[in-house]
Formats: structure tokens, C-alpha cells, sequence
């Protein structure tokens, strides 16, 4: 079952590192569970159901972002019956629950009721009170973010966390930090930027150290240069710690270039969250369908299908390879590869959901062999390259 480090029966699960790519597991919740035990949960690679009611408002957002099996409802024993894995993060598993598990010889894990003692290093801060870091996550496996990200973050007394940054970590934070979601589900429940502006001011004014933690850098369209202007008009010291933008990140998780010799001499990072012909567009997606090199789109499943119908319109030939990936570095990553013109069928046909990063042009066509990159080379030399 992967590394639990458990036996049957109940365990602490404090800290808990679990790889458990495809296993069942129960997360039994209160109304005061902290969605960071479903995050986890999820990370790991399980196949979570939750279990408990009512909910927290933190915990309906993971359990809706996750796209998670919910039962509004107290446990019962036949929550046991397609599980190998309970989690209790209640504070303490009850009698039945602990008893059950013994029977049925499923792993019981229990939270308990504090998070972490405060780490050692934070007693030797150094880091002045009433600033604010903005930290880049990096592309989501937590161990991606930089040393000193995650050291500012261990540092922190409030940690203002956005939807795609690596949420395990905060697992990990002294019991008395304080972590605020500031989530924007696409097209879902969102925090607008104004308030998490005033929540940087308000926490840095009390006198506070405050933690932006942003999914990979958090100035590749992750508005926080907004962030950084709205401390400095309030004379609040920032620190701008750079992460590892899913951008460049998700590619070479898939052992895929942006750029190789022979094949292109152009990297092109565009925002696809606003479709072409949009009067609010700011991309000259005409320019970038003559472009031969590389196109590296964020934010663009949605949109995906009339971005490819523009840019073979201008100029870019329909068999362009194509390269999705989605989830990078996190459990159930998944790698499509497929040409522009069959881009918006692959997506629908792989159930790709967002994040996922889109990579277009001729490097996605490449594999780890010495004749590969030749032959994607030859095409580029050729009239009418990837023309079907």
C-alpha cells in the first residue's frame, strides 16, 4: 500500500508522509477540520471520501476544488467496507470508529487536535515584524519551493495561502500560525485581490509576519506585483522570494525541452485566460501564429479550442505537436500529447481540468532519443512542416 508506516489499528498520523497513488481512503472530518488534511490526503495520490457534517466553509472548498465524494453525515461502519486507510481528523477517533477499523483490519489514522509544536527556528527569527514575504510555491509538489521560501514560511505569524500553492506545508506550521485561504477557483468561489490586499496591510500594520505563499513565481500572472504595490503605498517592508513558474516546470517534469538545439530559438509564456477577439485581450494571437518557436499558454484549458482555431488561421500548420500536462509533479500528473488541430478533442476526450500548462510547437513533438529532436529538426527545414 505504498509508505504508510502503519499498523493496524490507531496511529498518530503527526506528521504523516504517505505515498498512496490509487488507495481508498476515509477522511472522517468536524465542523472544525482544516482542509489541510484533505489536501495532504490528495497529494499523496489517494482516492479520498469524506466523511462528516457539518462542514467548514475551508473544508467545502477543498472538498469542491479536489472535485472529492462528500457524505453530509456521521460515520458509520460501512464506511469501512471499500477502504483500506480511515483518517480521523476530529481530534480524537471515537470508540466505534477505533474499534471498526480493528475488526475490518483497516489502518486508522488520527489527527490530533493541535497542529505542530512551533518549530525551533522560529524562536531565532530574524525576520522583522509588520513585513510581508511573497513567496512562490514553485509548480506544486511541495518539495519544489525554494529553501528560503520555505524558510520565510516556517517563520511566519499569518500565511495567506492561494489555491495552487503547495498546501501540505501548511501542515507542517507552528499551532499558532495563523492560515487564511485565499482560493480563486476558476469560474468557482473566489477571494477578489482587493481584499487579499487589505488582509497583506491589515496583518503587516499588527505588527505581524506575514507569508504570501503563491502557487510558481508569484510574478509570472500571479498578480503579485499588485501585492507588492499595495505594501509599498502602505509602507509595509516586502520581501519577493522568485519560484519555479509551472511555466518551465510542468514541461521538464514530462522530459519535455521549451527549447532544443536545432528545433527553435523562441519561448513564448502567454495567458490564455481570456479567449481570442476578446475586446479585453492584450495577446496578438496573430503575431503568435507566425511565430515558428515555442508557445508556452497558462491558464488556457478552457479557452484552448479557439486559441488553436486562431492560430492555424494565422499561419501555424494543423499538425503543430501539442503537449498537455496537467497536475505536474503532483500525483496523477498527466501528459497528452496530440497535434493543434485534435487539441480541443484530446482535452475533452483525457478529462484534462485545470492547472494544466499547454505547450504548442515543434519541441513537443520531441522524446528522449538521439533521433527524435533530429527529425523534428529535418521537418523545420522543410516547406509546409507539420502541415496534417
Amino acid at each position: 500500500m505504498g509508505e504508510a508506516n502503519a499498523s493496524t489499528g490507531a496511529n498518530s498520523m503527526q506528521p504523516y508522509r504517505l505515498r498512496l497513488t490509487g488507495v481508498p481512503a476515509v477522511l472522517v472530518v468536524s465542523s472544525s477540520t482544516r482542509r489541510h488534511h484533505l489536501d495532504r490526503l490528495v497529494e499523496s495520490g489517494a482516492r479520498v471520501t469524506v466523511v462528516g457534517t457539518p462542514v467548514s466553509t475551508d473544508m467545502a472548498r477543498a472538498i469542491a476544488y479536489h472535485r472529492v465524494t462528500h457524505h453530509d453525515r456521521a460515520y458509520c461502519v460501512d464506511d469501512l467496507n471499500l477502504t483500506r486507510l480511515i483518517v480521523s481528523a476530529t481530534g480524537s477517533a471515537t470508540a466505534d470508529l477505533a474499534r471498526d477499523a480493528e475488526q475490518r483490519q483497516v489502518i486508522l489514522l488520527e489527527s490530533p487536535a493541535n497542529m505542530p509544536a512551533p518549530h525551533p527556528r522560529r524562536q531565532r527569527s530574524s525576520v522583522a515584524r509588520g513585513s510581508v514575504a511573497l513567496i512562490g510555491g514553485g509548480p506544486g509538489a511541495a518539495d519544489l519551493i525554494t529553501v528560503r521560501g520555505r524558510r520565510l514560511l516556517e517563520l511566519a505569524d499569518v500565511v495567506i495561502a492561494d489555491r495552487l500553492a503547495p498546501r501540505s506545508l501548511l501542515t507542517e506550521l507552528a499551532a499558532e500560525v495563523e492560515v487564511i485561504d485565499a482560493s480563486k477557483i476558476p469560474y468557482g468561489p473566489r477571494v477578489s485581490q482587493q481584499r487579499i490586499n487589505e488582509l497583506l496591510v491589515q496583518h503587516a500594520r499588527a505588527g505581524r509576519r506575514v507569508a504570501r505563499l503563491k502557487g510558481g513565481d508569484p510574478f509570472v500572472f500571479g498578480r503579485g506585483y499588485e501585492e507588492l504595490i499595495a505594501c509599498t503605498e502602505a509602507d509595509i517592508p516586502v520581501t519577493v522570494v522568485p519560484g519555479v513558474t509551472s511555466a518551465l516546470a510542468a514541461p521538464a517534469a514530462a522530459l519535455l525541452p521549451i527549447s532544443h538545439r536545432s528545433v527553435n530559438h523562441e519561448v513564448t509564456i502567454v495567458s490564455g485566460h481570456v479567449r481570442p477577439h476578446d475586446p479585453t485581450s492584450l495577446v496578438d494571437w496573430a503575431a503568435l501564429g507566425r511565430l515558428r518557436g515555442t508557445l508556452v499558454l497558462l491558464m488556457a484549458v478552457e479557452n484552448a479550442g479557439c486559441i488553436a482555431t486562431e492560430l492555424m488561421a494565422n499561419g501555424r500548420p494543423p499538425g503543430t505537436p501539442v503537449a498537455v500536462i496537467a497536475r505536474a509533479t503532483l500525483p496523477g500528473e498527466q501528459v497528452v500529447r496530440t497535434s493543434l488541430a485534435h487539441l480541443s478533442d484530446s482535452l475533452l476526450n483525457e478529462d484534462i481540468r485545470p492547472p494544466a500548462v499547454i505547450v504548442v510547437g515543434p519541441v513537443a513533438g520531441l522524446s528522449p532519443t538521439s533521433t527524435s529532436w533530429a527529425t523534428i529538426a529535418l521537418k523545420m527545414t522543410q516547406p509546409g512542416q507539420f502541415a496534417d
